[in-house]
């Protein structure tokens, strides 16, 4: 049959929408009623005898140039290939994955878009493959068969990108831009009795590809369900819900839109509260029934009640599932069902690693069911309408909804027309406003809208503004659009900003305060917390800061998992990895879960910051609050834990019913001891699943913990041994007098090359490490995370990465209970960074004592500050008394809690990009041995706990690593002691660490930190001292200056 598919739609900016239908609710109708009313969401798409799911294999042509689509083109002398509708075509192989952030693939020069193909990218890239920038066609075909009936049918297409001209029989159907939205055509004038040809036309790029500038892989063809909607010709085509709160509860109006009406029958009934309303009525164009004061329990993310409604005419029958709910915003504040809640919400966008944009069904309630299981209360649909099913999932699971338009031209500010270069223009209004309305007339009718969106990072202000002035026609739900803040508008229903570091916040609300609490808008962070490999850091500051004012509504982190395609082998790739002329390389490697939705670290971190109950001790009780709003704790169990001395000494079950947003008070029994911390869990009572939990230290002094009394009291009975020492050139051998141990400190490395116990010398003699060095060294830089974006460049610029190492021996002091060795380290890249004076003391026990006093000289941004330890590769098991059982940092440990832990050296969080990762925090005592624990050494710290690291590589090495798939261990096993470490922050897009994180770089300022350690030994020692030991283990912690206070 031949086709003229040559046409200038996709180039033309007037021709958005050819005969497209008016935008209206999704619904899927059968001809059973109870199969209506009963069927599982999941299946109902596809199990209706009144829409057809024509989703499948479908012929498929690929055209690289689109110079050679034919004209005529004849599909019956083309041969076509098979693929699976939906896909995308850079995912079945015709073309390669792209990922770009805020860049057009192409010059920006709106209106043009590339015919053939891109020009030479701007800013004078070349391109990289020119092949891969032709404006490339997908043709798709598909036959199906009409009986001869008289029934209407409509076409209907989730989600198609970039265009789509639609063929039927040879003949021109219609044409669609707007990716994320539903394209439906009336297809009755072009379907014959019997078989029928579907020709669609989709191109890479068109004019709407300018509003399409998401931070994504940049995916083309039919990539949601293609559904046949065969109705009889009078039909309801779309509905209305309408509530109203009343003293005795809730009016509703059912507002029913029929097409064709010829006198038929139009009811609705509502299951509500064990009764059912049935109403009926004469069909016309526009039929409502009202339904007064019905005693509904509101919806809302705690209690997500939905009412069934059944719809009927003709024998066909639908299904919509609503909610009752009322939101205001008074004096700047933004009230659900009355009250002022918090959106602890998340970004979230349509993404498979296999398949690109296609996401099934099953897919979107995991990412639902998920959210809710991490503690999510909120989602925004970012940048664009998600498929509709996943809409059903939040009105059942419980999730507000940010609806956003699928609208972002962040590309222009990379050219000389400027973020605002097509927002202001208000030729662009009417693309803009097609957008919004398909969006809000689709789903206007789901309960967990609590927002609309008018986009994203698009400028402004023009055509945004008249969409809004468009959409408050019809809604009474508050707008969102966070680019507004930088024009003169400020704001629309709500101010929205990204990425605002705290210390902003905080001036803004006492500011807000000192005007007598005079805001003008609620304000809600629609991106914050940029997940980005390791991190976010400061989840829980930001979370208190929610807290302490009711004109904060929230925020949404981003984002909620990894953009990525996986590939056969296993591995992931990213942008850059397919050949992209233009690419933004890892960045879309940003989430919460990994691509295939393992939850990450930072999965964990969200979902205790996000916890519904949060305890706090005063010093005698424990204060657990509901921080609800809705729903009290009975759904709760919580488990009590009190640990001292590093032991459980009490566990204690609640089922504690706490009203919405009140505290209860609970004293907990406390034994006497310097180490007390409790331990809270939070559970499903129902199910015992744990919700949260939450770790509060009580008292804490390390030099009076059983594990430093016992390291002390072996350190008293040493005026009973002796040792020996003896000099051999730079070589200082220290013994005890039945060689237990032998150590062997250099003097012109300032080092341990030897710590030998049992005849077993555990440091590495052939080192590895990138200075060369037998034993130890101190460690400044930290392979980056993903949110070291900024402080790497200082680092680098500063030669952390490279610095080299100055020992300098100073003096020995051999005293008749240790061996003292005085060393100093200078380190100096294009300059002297820092300087350092070690006081190392050995005992007759085995026992080495470190004294650190590191002095930086004007480090921007330090790092770190620690002692690595390379030793020989059998050690192979790292153990720990600290936070755990995953990795934590000064800002980053909500999702940690102190316990006894254990793990294989070669355990690694899966970074798709690498980067420093496996440190744990407040760690009291380490050690890292053979696979039977048999031998190794010990790690203990004073005064204050440290961070503690073992790997098999180095810093150096994961810096160099740009796919995990590349990491490789070293002969070698490396522990880290770090007295001080920077916090995470968010800076791969948000802000550094807010300042209680940082470390200062300022030679005025020096970091002091004790560790101790010990060559494995099996002796243990009892685990208190007697009168007499305190006496004298006092006399001994001021001789040798173990008793200062820092």
């Amino acid at each position: 049959m031949l086709y003229r598919l040559k046409n200038g739609n996709f180039a033309n900016v007037n021709a958005y929408a050819i005969n497209k239908l008016a935008p209206r609710s999704y619904f899927i109708p059968f001809t059973d009623r109870e199969k209506a009313r009963d069927i599982a969401l999941e299946e109902e798409r596809y199990a209706s005898d009144a829409v057809r799911c024509l989703s499948g294999e479908w012929d498929f042509l690929f055209i690289e140039n689109p110079a050679d689509l034919p004209d005529p083109f004849d599909t019956d002398s083309v041969t076509f290939d098979r693929v699976n509708v939906p896909s995308c075509w850079q995912f079945t192989g015709y073309a390669k994955p792209f990922y770009l952030n805020a860049r057009y693939p192409f010059k920006a020069d709106p209106p043009r878009i590339p015919i053939i193909k891109a020009e030479p990218y701007h800013l004078g890239v070349k391109l990289i493959n020119p092949v891969d920038a032709y404006n490339n066609i997908g043709i798709y075909r598909l036959f199906f068969d009409v009986p001869e009936d008289d029934k209407t049918r409509k076409l209907s297409f989730l989600g198609v990108c970039s265009s789509l001209d639609v063929y039927i029989n040879g003949k021109f159907v219609g044409y669609s831009e707007g990716s994320h939205n539903t394209a439906e055509f009336n297809v009755d004038p072009y379907l014959v009795p019997g078989k029928n040809e579907l020709i669609c036309m989709v191109r890479r790029w068109c004019n709407g590809t300018y509003l399409e500038c998401q931070d994504m892989f940049r995916n083309n063809g039919i990539f949601r369900d293609v559904l046949l909607y065969e109705t009889p010709k009078e039909n309801i085509c779309d509905y209305e819900i309408v509530t109203e709160k009343t003293e005795k509860g809730y009016n509703l109006t059912v507002k029913t839109y029929v097409e064709n009406p010829s006198g038929g029958t139009v009811s609705v009934e509502l299951e509500c509260e064990g009764k059912t309303y049935t109403q009926s009525s004469t069909s016309s164009e526009t039929t409502s029934f009202f339904f007064a004061d019905l005693p509904v329990r509101e919806w809302s993310a705690e209690s997500p009640v939905l009412y069934p409604l059944l719809f009927g005419l003709n024998d066909y029958y639908f299904r919509a599932e609503i909610g009752f709910k009322t939101i205001v915003i008074r004096d700047a504040v933004y009230y659900f069902n009355g009250k002022p809640i918090k959106m602890l919400g998340v970004n979230h966008h349509d993404t498979s690693p296999t398949a690109g944009y296609v996401m099934t069904v099953k897919e979107l309630e995991k990412d639902a069911r998920l959210m809710k299981q991490f503690n999510v209360n909120c989602v925004r649909t970012s940048h664009y309408p998600p498929d509709p099913v996943f809409l059903r999932y939040c009105d059942r699971y419980g999730l507000y909804v940010v609806d956003e338009a699928d609208i972002e031209t962040h590309g222009m500010d990379n050219n000389p027309w400027g973020i605002n270069g097509i927002s202001n223009n208000l030729m662009y209004r009417h693309l803009y406003w097609d957008r919004v309305q398909r969006m809000y007339f689709r789903d206007r009718n789901h309960p967990s809208i609590c927002m609309w969106s008018l986009g994203n990072e698009s400028g402004g202000f023009k055509c945004q503004d008249y969409c809004y002035r468009n959409l408050k026609k019809f809604t009474s739900i508050p707008i969102h659009y966070e680019g507004v803040i930088h024009t003169r508008r400020k704001a629309y229903d709500v101010r929205s900003e990204m990425y605002t570091p705290i210390s902003f916040m905080r001036r803004r609300l006492r500011r807000a305060i000192a005007l007598h609490n005079r805001c003008y808008k609620p304000y809600f962070l629609c991106e914050y917390a940029h997940a980005m490999g390791v991190g976010p850091g400061s989840l829980h500051d930001y979370y208190n800061l929610f807290m302490q004012s009711n004109h904060y509504m929230g925020g949404c982190i981003w984002e909620w998992a990894d953009h990525a395609v996986l590939h056969k082998d296993g591995t992931y790739t990213y942008g850059g990895d397919h050949g992209e002329y233009v690419h933004d390389g890892n960045f879309c490697v940003d989430g919460l879960f990994y691509p295939d939705r393992t939850p990450s670290r930072s999965a964990y971190e969200m979902k205790n910051v996000y916890r519904p109950v949060r305890a706090r001790f005063n010093g005698k009780e424990l204060r657990l609050t509901n921080t609800r709003y809705f729903t009290d704790t009975s759904d709760i169990t919580m488990k009590i834990l009190v640990r001292a001395d590093e032991k459980i000494v009490s566990e204690t079950t609640k089922n504690i019913v706490i009203e919405p947003q009140k505290t209860f008070a609970y004293t907990p029994v406390l034994p006497v001891s310097d180490n007390i911390d409790i331990v809270v869990y939070y559970l499903n009572k129902e199910t015992r699943e744990e919700i949260a939990f939450e770790n509060l230290i009580v008292k804490e002094d390390l030099d009076k913990s059983p594990a430093t009394k016992r390291k002390l009291k072996e350190l008293l009975t040493i005026t009973k041994r002796t040792y020996n020492v003896e000099v051999n050139g730079y070589d200082v051998e220290i013994s005890d007098k039945d060689k237990n141990f032998r150590y062997v400190f250099n003097k012109k490395s300032c080092t341990f090359t030897v710590l030998e116990t049992g005849g077993v010398n555990f440091v590495n003699t052939e080192p590895t490490n990138r200075h060369g060095v037998v034993g130890s060294y101190t460690e400044l830089f930290r392979a980056p995370f993903d949110n070291d974006r900024y402080p790497q460049i200082m680092w680098r610029t500063q030669g952390v990465d490279t610095y080299s190492i100055k020992p300098k021996f100073i003096r020995t002091e051999k005293k008749s209970n240790a061996f003292v060795i005085y060393v100093g380290f200078r380190y100096k890249s294009n300059r002297i960074l820092a300087t350092e004076t070690d006081r190392i003391s050995v005992f007759p026990n085995g026992t080495i004592l470190y004294d650190v006093f590191f002095t930086p000289w004007f480090l921007t941004f330090l790092g770190r500050i620690g002692k690595t330890f390379e030793w020989n590769k059998e050690l192979t098991r790292a153990n720990w008394f600290g936070r755990g059982p995953g990795e934590s940092y000064p800002d980053f440990k909500e999702a940690t809690k102190l316990g006894s832990y254990s793990a294989d050296v070669s355990e690694e969080e899966p970074y798709i990009y690498p980067q420093h990762n496996g440190t744990m925090s407040d760690v009291r005592h380490a050690s890292v041995t053979d696979e039977d624990g048999g031998k190794g050494i010990v790690f203990k710290a004073y005064k204050h706990p440290f961070y503690w690291t073992a790997k098999h590589y180095t810093e150096r090495e994961a810096d160099k690593w740009t796919h995990r798939e590349e990491m490789q261990n070293l002969p070698a096993t490396f522990t880290t002691i770090d007295g001080f470490w920077r916090g995470v922050g968010s800076a791969s897009c948000g802000p550094l660490p807010l300042f209680i994180y940082t470390l200062s770089g300022s030679p005025f300022r020096q970091y002091h930190y004790r560790f101790s350690l010990n060559p494995f030994n099996d002796e243990e020692p009892a685990d208190t001292l007697d009168p007499e030991q305190e006496r004298e283990l006092k006399e001994f912690l001021t001789e040798e200056g173990l008793d200062d206070n820092e």
